[in-house]
């Protein structure tokens, strides 16, 4: 046997590894959405304003985060950063 990886053995591994960042980034947003819907209301925004307009704009928080992340990559490639 060779000591070089096969193609298929090559191929197991980008889908594991694939398979890993996808679940910890699905995780990392899964946390987010749910601190977003019970924490962030009460922490960080003022409690004279009503509860719907809390949660709104602390999903709004959250809706920014989920855009921003593919239009930076966007706007990296077009000027060549990435």
């Amino acid at each position: 046997m060779s000591a070089e990886p096969t193609k298929q053995q090559n191929m197991r591994r980008v889908a594991l590894t694939s398979l890993a960042g996808t679940s910890i980034e699905w995780y990392d947003f899964f946390l987010y959405g749910t601190a977003a819907a019970v924490i962030f209301p009460k922490a960080f925004f003022p409690q004279d304003l009503p509860p719907m307009v809390l949660l709104i704009i602390s999903f709004s928080t959250f809706a920014v985060g989920f855009i921003a992340r593919p239009l930076i990559l966007v706007i990296a490639r077009s000027v060549r950063l990435i």
